[in-house]
């Protein structure tokens, strides 16, 4: 199944699928512009159907979506739902987040998924890539070899994602240290 054809930034797309139901975004995500906090079921979502004021939705919801609808290679087990993980892209694709449903603390943890996100992370790094996961707001950085606990992460911490020997490392920093890091690092190890 094709889904609709949606304007972009970056020109018109045409999504993989429909969310057909799917409310999982509704739940898990921060919708500032409804005051809905994450981790919390926005109160205009109709569970199994979708949002009840789609129409007049704010730009926030109207611009999001997950990777599900929009990537056609996600097998059947990543529709959000099932695999009570939203899927989400961000610093222009660079960045992949793996969102948890509250009621499935650490659902990312599981197979298929664990291995998958551990696999995503071995291709993206060397690209200057990132791959997530979070509970609520607790994030873990996503090595090859497995999820680093970076707890919360504010405003002013930066993660320094870095190659060493075979492998990698990641620890967070703050403001200043990354702009030291950035005067005298350029990518991949500047911090991201």
């Amino acid at each position: 199944m094709t889904g609709p054809t949606i304007q972009t930034p970056n020109g018109p797309l045409t999504l993989a699928r429909t969310c057909d139901g799917c409310t999982l975004c509704c739940r898990v995500l921060e919708a500032t512009t409804l005051n809905k906090p994450m981790g919390v079921l926005c109160d205009k979502c109709i569970v199994g159907t979708g949002c009840g004021i789609h129409e007049t939705r704010p730009d926030e919801c109207r611009t999001y979506h997950c990777a599900w609808l929009i990537d056609e290679s996600l097998g059947p087990e990543w529709r959000p739902e099932l695999a009570h993980i939203i899927i989400s892209y961000d610093l222009d694709g660079r960045r992949l987040n793996a969102n948890a449903d509250p009621l499935y603390p650490g659902a990312w943890r599981h197979e298929p998924y664990f291995s998958q996100l551990k696999a995503w992370a071995a291709d993206a790094l060397p690209r200057n890539g990132q791959v997530w996961a979070f509970d609520g707001r607790h994030a873990f950085a996503m090595l090859p070899q497995g999820p680093v606990d970076m707890g919360v992460m504010g405003e002013d911490d930066y993660a320094y994602f870095e190659a060493v020997g075979d492998g990698w490392t990641v620890r967070k920093i703050g403001t200043e240290e990354a702009e030291a890091i950035m005067r005298v690092d350029s990518p991949p190890g500047a911090p991201r």
